[in-house]
């Protein structure tokens, strides 16, 4: 481990040394993973990461600990504005305009923006970037599958025409996500392709080419990754930033939270328990500030009992909201008021709520028809996340209370995930009841309400492949189907949010989910940073950009 932010051996000297007389001398490899050595001036921000890298390609990653470093460094045509997820801002694109029928996305862009490598950006690389994201297939690749490639043009040099298959209104809002649209150098994957691998992707594992502000110094796999500034930024470099970010891996929140008392870590990204213990520490500030992030417990609403409505709404009237406030976020949220969260445009602040009622949960068991000790259920969690084994918990008491038995179950992430979609092909064959923690791929309701909750294809309910990945209910209605569908392919925001009002009170009347709490996001840094703030539509990544420290020792 570091311990320095400024410390370099002689070694590294030597070579960084010998990089960059071989760039004096001319070649594409000037702006590679090593520079000059640290000026004593240099301001360092020290900021941990909780997860391993596994890639740094931008068409691969889907993870936030991998997204913390590629934010940085990659950027897309637009952004969300911090203090309004409905507007959003203009960034390597400076405007846009969109079709009366909404199949075509005309995009003027910024000019005198090059990346990392010294490419112009332009209207091919755009087309590039969005062609290599979908052809790779990989995690993020189906953020680009509503584009029609063969119809998209460049019009300019500064102007490019995206022209989808059909009409979505979500897709300009998929063009600020921090997965998927991001922007390459097409100079640097042709450089780096081979026959075998013509996007160059096992080379951008490693590497990286953006337009970002920062740029990659180092990576050392499970060790640490550092980002050094880029000269040439579109921005500029007027007023006060940081000149290096140092990101080393410490995987235990109790460690960082040990390191930022100590101030050998400037931001500490704590779980809830240590921000509340490192609360009050002098020269530590925690900061509490509203995000995307919800908690649902999903019902397998083709399975008996729990394809019967009344069923749902007795277990949704079982689950204790203000025990799970209390005693799991220690009143650090609020409680879902449907299933979007609260900070997003289109949330109905009057959409009905269900609260804690075991007399109403027992009357609709019986009405439905079934006595409560024949109910019988499991439900599945996440076996490392604490709050989700809690939440069972919770559910278990409350359930035992009038006679049904529902069993709490703890596994990894990935046998959840497989298990709710069973290889029969058949729902039914999937889990009871499954706990799963969202966050926005792209900050529009169609996220949330078009991934967990539509359905293709009604007409053989319980076959899995009529559902989105996510709808872990195998939740559908005909009525909510076609109202999905119309806000979808429409570009009237006031429209949408109308239509999606009503399709949140019919989930809520049909309670495929208990919809738990919505969990905001808990800052905690040294109190020298400024600049820092939380963008809720950017999940696990800062704006590095807008920090400088002032006062650090």
């Amino acid at each position: 481990m570091i311990s320095s932010r400024r410390a370099i051996s002689t070694l590294q000297a030597v070579v960084i040394i010998v990089i960059v007389v071989a760039a004096a001398v001319g070649g594409y490899w000037w702006y590679t993973s090593t520079r000059k050595p640290a000026a004593p001036e240099e301001i360092v921000l020290t900021v941990p990461r909780g997860g391993v890298v596994m890639t740094l390609d931008p068409a691969e990653s889907y993870s936030v600990p991998t997204h913390e470093v590629i934010v940085p460094v990659y950027e897309t045509l637009l952004r969300y504005d911090p203090e309004n997820t409905s507007r959003l801002i203009p960034w390597l694109a400076e405007s846009w305009e969109v079709s009366e029928n909404g199949m075509s996305y005309i995009f003027h862009l910024r000019q005198n923006v090059t990346f990392h490598d010294g490419t112009p950006f332009n209207a091919s690389c755009v087309l590039y970037s969005f062609n290599r994201t979908y052809s790779l297939g990989l995690g993020p690749s189906w953020m680009m599958s509503p584009i029609n490639f063969s119809a998209c043009s460049i019009i300019d040099t500064y102007t490019v025409n995206i022209t989808l298959k059909y009409p979505y209104a979500p897709f300009i809002y998929s063009m600020a996500a921090q997965w998927g649209p991001l922007i390459v150098s097409p100079t640097f994957c042709k450089v780096h392709a081979t026959p075998e691998d013509p996007w160059a992707h096992e080379y951008l594992k490693e590497h990286m080419c953006g337009t970002g502000p920062y740029m990659l110094e180092e990576w050392v796999p499970e060790d640490h990754v550092t980002l050094v500034k880029n000269p040439n930024y579109w921005r500029g470099w007027s007023g006060k930033h940081v000149d290096k970010i140092y990101m080393p891996l410490i995987a235990e929140s109790s460690t960082r939270r040990m390191r930022l008392e100590e101030g050998t870590i400037d931001i500490g990204g704590l779980n809830l328990e240590d921000a509340i213990a490192v609360n009050g520490t002098e020269g530590v500030i925690v900061e509490v500030v509203p995000s995307l992030n919800n908690l649902m417990i999903f019902m397998n609403t083709q399975k008996p009992p729990l394809n019967n409505k009344l069923v749902r709404q007795a277990i949704s009237y079982m689950f204790n909201y203000t025990g799970a406030l209390e005693t799991i976020r220690h009143g650090f949220g609020s409680q879902a008021r449907g299933p979007l969260p609260a900070s997003l445009w289109g949330w109905d602040p009057d959409c009905p709520q269900y609260s804690m009622n075991l007399t109403k949960a027992q009357e609709l068991i019986e009405q439905a028809g079934y006595a409560p000790e024949n109910i019988t259920l499991e439900v599945w969690y996440v076996s490392t996340s604490d709050e989700e084994r809690r939440c069972a918990e919770l559910l278990q008491a409350a359930a035992q209370q009038i006679g049904v038995t529902i069993t709490p179950k703890g596994v990894t992430w990935s046998a959840l995930d497989s298990a709710m979609h069973p290889g029969s092909g058949n729902a039914t064959d999937a889990p009871d009841m499954a706990m799963l923690y969202w966050y926005p791929d792209y900050a529009d309701p169609d996220d949330y309400l078009g991934q967990l909750y539509y359905c293709y294809n009604d007409t053989v309910p319980t076959d899995t492949s009529a559902y989105p990945w996510f709808n872990y209910g195998y939740y559908t209605n005909a009525t909510l189907n076609k109202i999905l569908e119309e806000a979808a392919q429409t570009n009237n925001l006031t429209k949408r949010i109308e239509l999606y009002r009503k399709a949140q009170r019919i989930i809520v009347e049909d309670a495929p989910a208990i919809f738990v709490f919505d969990e905001p996001a808990v800052l905690t840094y040294r109190s020298w940073v400024k600049g820092y703030y939380f963008n809720p539509c950017y999940v696990g990544t800062i704006d590095f950009y807008s920090i400088h420290i002032e006062g650090r020792p």
